[in-house]
């Protein structure tokens, strides 16, 4: 390294040297000063080329292999999304099927929904209808009790009536003295 570091300071000293000398007038002819320049130059060049070789050329390996490493994992994304896509439209095809199962067992749902609804609607109703029924019966059953009970005692009266007109006054109360102590004997 001191070596390098040697040579550049040497080629640099040369190179102002000959910069400096461009600038001072001389009466050299046209082509040693045009040699003077080539020979600056080259040894620029040389200066350049030899201390910035490796650099330049580990920057452009690392550039290289940075660059390469990234088309792969570009490659590599490439392949994961192509993937995801296939993936994506396959699922796409087989959404309408999804969509016809769904909307069947949603049907086949309501349904059954619907008819465990209308069996216990018709449950209910049978039980409302039998209550209904029952209900009506004990009306029917009570109307005739009291048309019974009316009938009887318009028979009664209508009775009394008969008999009052028939008989006396005499026979009326020992006649009805006999129907209540046979009455009040039956109960």
């Amino acid at each position: 390294m001191r070596y390098r570091v040697a040579i550049f300071f040497t080629f640099l000293s040369l190179f102002f040297t000959s910069v400096f000398a461009g600038e001072i007038k001389n009466n050299f002819s046209p082509f040693w000063t045009w040699t003077g320049r080539i020979f600056d130059f080259l040894g620029v060049v040389f200066i350049l080329v030899y201390f910035l070789r490796k650099p330049t050329k580990d920057f452009f390996k690392d550039r290289t292999r940075k660059i390469k490493k990234q088309i792969s994992k570009s490659e590599k994304l490439e392949r994961e999304i192509s993937e995801k896509l296939v993936e994506i439209e396959n699922k796409l095809k087989n959404i309408d099927e999804e969509i016809l199962s769904i909307e069947k067992e949603y049907e086949e749902n309501a349904k059954s929904i619907e008819n465990k609804i209308k069996g216990e609607t018709e449950v209910e109703i049978e039980k409302i209808k039998a209550r209904v029924q029952k209900d009506i019966d004990n009306l029917v059953r009570k109307g005739m009790d009291e048309l019974k009970d009316f009938a009887a005692l318009k028979s009664i009266e209508l009775s009394k009536e008969i008999l009052e007109k028939k008989m006396g006054k005499n026979h009326k109360d020992k006649f009805f003295e006999e129907i209540i102590s046979t009455l009040e004997k039956s109960k």
